[in-house]
């Protein structure tokens, strides 16, 4: 939980392996709606190598490192094998908020 991921396929993989015996529930930190750039500044300064070496790999689309980026790729590739997520408010608590809201709203979940 102290932990944040970006891609799917690592996430995937390490499911894999501890599915057999794991009976924990798994609660996966997940960037919230951010730019790029920002989750590039953060990768650095929390040493998450993975993620900062695959945010700089597609760093060649300029104009995708000023949008607003949101985990919801993530949250829709995982669903059924993750309990529960937590997430890092890298792009601001107000943000945050409004896409849980949308996200909750889209889901028919009431407020």
């Amino acid at each position: 939980m102290t932990q944040w991921s970006l891609d799917m396929a690592t996430i995937h993989r390490w499911l894999d392996r501890i599915e057999a015996f794991n009976t924990l529930p798994i609660y996966l930190g997940i960037a919230g709606p951010t730019t790029p750039a920002m989750l590039l500044k953060f990768a650095h300064i929390c040493g998450v190598r993975t993620s900062l070496l695959g945010l700089r790999h597609q760093s060649g689309r300029l104009g995708k490192l000023l949008t607003v980026q949101t985990p919801d790729y993530l949250v829709d590739g995982l669903a059924g094998r993750i309990d529960h997520f937590h997430l890092y408010t890298f792009g601001g608590l107000q943000r945050s908020g409004d896409w849980l809201a949308t996200r909750q709203s889209d889901l028919g979940i009431p407020a």
